[in-house]
């Protein structure tokens, strides 16, 4: 048994969906946490699938604006030179080549910023996607549907044509609100009704494509 999603392109979240990153993002937002005198594991809970600009500013309120945009670029530098440890999740190099061979477009959006998201991109040798759209481009971060209405536009396809893949609850309300259909990535999460009731996989190797009449077809195992 299998749910079948049809689709024309796919668009990938980063951190947590396309690469295991976890120990280099809480490296970073630990020291950030010792400098402002913040509890790490507040921070650390509630910093995925949302821009760092915005988690900044949201711990720093109260904080002059010269020195939120202060801690925002030594965390950019910070996350941009540590990519220790960052490696792709199991099956996810073969599903993009797959997506390649068959000439299906695909897309990167992610809440972190340019540097970041292409020091981890190079660090996990992920096959040069055709769009990244990162934080820098956006106005409103996820939860809102813009990231993913950027991707959309970008590879020339409606929100609706895109499959979504995404591992953070914030991720997955943006697909959803975006129009597109979403599978979570059971990766930060292990409940899947924590990511609002999508299908969910552990890892890219069950999943099967096929191209049909309308465009493109995937098998998600039930």
């Amino acid at each position: 048994m299998s749910t079948e999603f049809h689709f024309r392109a796919c668009l990938f979240d980063l951190d947590g969906t396309l690469i295991d990153s976890i120990a280099a993002v809480h490296r970073a937002w630990t020291v950030f946490a010792t400098r402002q005198a913040l509890d790490p594991a507040h921070i650390l809970h509630h910093i995925h699938g949302r821009p760092a600009s915005e988690s900044v500013a949201e711990f720093m309120a109260g904080h002059s604006q010269t020195e939120i945009e202060r801690e925002i670029a030594w965390l950019k530098e910070a996350e941009s030179q540590d990519t220790a440890g960052i490696v792709p999740i199991t099956g996810a190099i073969d599903f993009l080549h797959q997506l390649n061979h068959l000439n299906i477009p695909w897309a990167i959006v992610t809440s972190g910023n340019e540097s970041v998201a292409h020091a981890r991109i190079k660090a996990a040798r992920i096959p040069k996607p055709d769009v990244v759209i990162t934080a820098d481009q956006i106005t409103r971060g996820k939860p809102d549907p813009e990231p993913y209405q950027l991707g959309a536009q970008a590879l020339g396809f409606t929100a609706e044509q895109c499959l979504v893949f995404e591992d953070a609850i914030a991720g997955v309300q943006s697909g959803l609100a975006a129009g597109c259909p979403v599978i979570g990535l059971l990766t930060q999460v292990q409940d899947a009704q924590a990511l609002l009731g999508v299908n969910t996989i552990s890892d890219y190797t069950p999943l099967t494509l096929e191209q049909d009449t309308e465009g493109f077809k995937l098998h998600v195992p039930l």
